[in-house]
């Protein structure tokens, strides 16, 4: 977080969080640097979890709530920005950028790109992402995620194998539209393929390293640090990023 608030001072700040949250810690790194910073808050469901946080991803009220930007930089705690050059970014007005996500070849020990840009650490056109909010997929995948989450928090009994129910209910819904549940990031960037404007992978791997692979992407990228990372502090991707990131954590 203090390293957001060192090299992005010049931008507003907008924490996006429920109204429960103690906010202290934060005001405390941010203060220093003179940022402009505000609170969006949204129902704390939404946090409790990675079901809450992709029924959040793909609800209308997230964009709509800031359509009075052209972009959001979606910067979750485990990021890093080496560079401040987000201005070349917005130039170059992709709907969404984020760092490629690699994958492992079955039985190959052989590294592909999956094709899908990962959600962490991410520019997305505002408008364009809450007009493509009502389309089918995502407010399909919206309510199973919801399900999931408030599944998840019940106790056993009677509501929660009824919300099971439901949940087989909208599975069978996609399979039959011929849609997929997944994690937003995958979604989003699949309905982006159709009816978007993406990145090239080369320009995906300037812009952000995603969890893991970090020294494949590294070289893929000709051995040049990209301008942010995520996930920089998991047990694998550590192991490289020790030997760039050596100031407080993020």
């Amino acid at each position: 977080m203090e390293r957001a608030a060192q090299t992005l001072a010049d931008r507003r700040i907008i924490f996006v969080t429920h109204e429960e949250l103690n906010p202290a810690e934060y005001l405390r790194i941010l203060k220093p640097y003179g940022v402009q910073f505000e609170f969006a808050y949204f129902p704390k469901y939404y946090f409790a979890g990675i079901s809450g946080y992709n029924a959040l991803m793909y609800a209308p009220r997230f964009y709509e709530r800031f359509l009075d930007y052209d972009y959001i930089l979606l910067y979750q705690l485990d990021s890093w920005v080496f560079s401040p050059n987000l201005d070349h970014w917005l130039s170059l007005d992709y709907d969404y950028l984020g760092g490629p996500w690699f994958e492992e070849i079955k039985h190959t020990m052989t590294l592909k790109w999956s094709g899908c840009f990962n959600g962490g650490l991410c520019l997305r056109k505002t408008a364009v992402f809450y007009r493509l909010c009502f389309d089918r997929i995502i407010q399909l995948n919206k309510r199973f995620w919801e399900l999931q989450e408030q599944r998840r928090m019940m106790r056993f009994g009677a509501a929660k194998i009824f919300s099971f129910f439901k949940m087989f209910l909208l599975k069978a819904v996609n399979k039959l539209f011929k849609s997929e549940i997944g994690n937003e990031d995958v979604i989003w960037t699949r309905l982006l393929k159709q009816k978007g404007k993406l990145p090239s992978l080369e320009e995906a791997l300037e812009f952000c390293f995603a969890d893991f692979y970090a020294e494949y992407a590294f070289e893929l990228n000709k051995r040049a640090l990209p301008s942010f990372c995520h996930d920089w502090d998991g047990i694998w991707p550590w192991k490289f990023w020790q030997n760039y990131i050596t100031a407080a954590p993020a």
